[in-house]
């Protein structure tokens, strides 16, 4: 990710404080300023091409708690639905798809 995380441990491995920065910015924020709160969710979701819905929901989220709302139990459960869902198929697709040529000795194909 675009995440650096430094932890200090002491001499007995117990961490002593931890740091966690970014160098990324995309400036959703600036792209959503004075729109239609409605579209946030939508716009937000573009910010990665393979964990759209957890952007979305941070993004619909925001604005909920923005403007007082509370979603009702439907949509709560429907969003619980579409999470876990896609929970499993970004974690495949960032696993076997993004990551996992990191461990694996793709040119070993050539050789079939």
């Amino acid at each position: 990710g675009h995440l650096r995380i430094e932890v200090i441990v002491d001499e007995n491995n117990v961490i002593q404080a931890a740091f966690l920065t970014s160098t990324l910015w995309r400036g959703l924020e600036t792209i959503v300023k004075n729109r239609d709160p409605r579209d946030a969710g939508f716009i937000v979701q573009r910010i990665c091409g393979v964990c759209t819905y957890s952007h979305y929901k941070a993004g619909i989220t925001a604005v909920e708690n923005a403007l007082g709302i509370k979603p009702p139990l439907n949509a709560i459960l429907t969003r619980t639905l579409m999470n876990i869902s896609l929970f499993l198929h970004d974690h495949a697709v960032h696993f076997y798809t993004l990551h996992g040529l990191d461990w694996c000795d793709i040119t070993s194909a050539l050789k079939l």
